[in-house]
């Protein structure tokens, strides 16, 4: 009977125990959650886009932070992050707290812009264009997100009817 280990028998544990560490350091290193569903979002963004009328719709989502582009959207949260191609065409993201948002969440046009000097339509187009030249003049910008997508097609008029697609976070 031999009572002595075989003289690689300390390489195998070796071996083993490097394995283990290291399949750990991957189950510890995998996301415990999924990141936001921005394909999700920008379905939202474009039912509202590809309707035939003005319309609005919102979306919930769990992302901590996104950005907006006109094409584009991209959400992440502590487990990822995740970006999506919207299919029709541009929109114009809109920082919180200004008149386009509150277009955004609903205000009549004539109601948000109100300066005696300009008509409401041409404000509104002015603060579009201003929009849009922020967001192609910058790389996207990571913005805190609150929970709910906000997506609103509007027509309004401007040298010819215009349709224009709002979106916020």
């Amino acid at each position: 009977m031999d009572l002595e280990a075989p003289a690689d028998a300390w390489y195998v544990w070796v071996g083993v125990a490097m394995v283990s560490v290291a399949a750990m350091g991957i189950a510890l290193g995998l996301p415990s959650g999924p990141p936001p569903d921005a394909h999700a979002a920008a379905n939202a963004v474009d039912r509202v886009a590809g309707s035939a009328h003005e319309a609005t719709g919102t979306y919930e989502h769990d992302a901590r932070s996104y950005w907006v582009d006109r094409e584009r959207i991209a959400m992440r949260n502590e487990h990822g992050v995740t970006k999506a191609t919207l299919a029709y065409g541009s929109v114009v993201p809109v920082q919180e707290d200004t008149k386009l948002a509150a277009v955004l969440h609903g205000k009549p046009i004539t109601s948000a812009y109100t300066s005696p000097l300009k008509p409401a339509q041409e404000q509104l187009h002015e603060d579009i264009e201003e929009a849009i030249a922020a967001v192609d003049s910058a790389d996207p910008e990571w913005r805190s997100a609150d929970g709910t997508l906000r997506v609103r097609s509007i027509e309004y008029w401007w040298g010819g009817e215009r349709r224009v697609v709002l979106v916020t976070m």
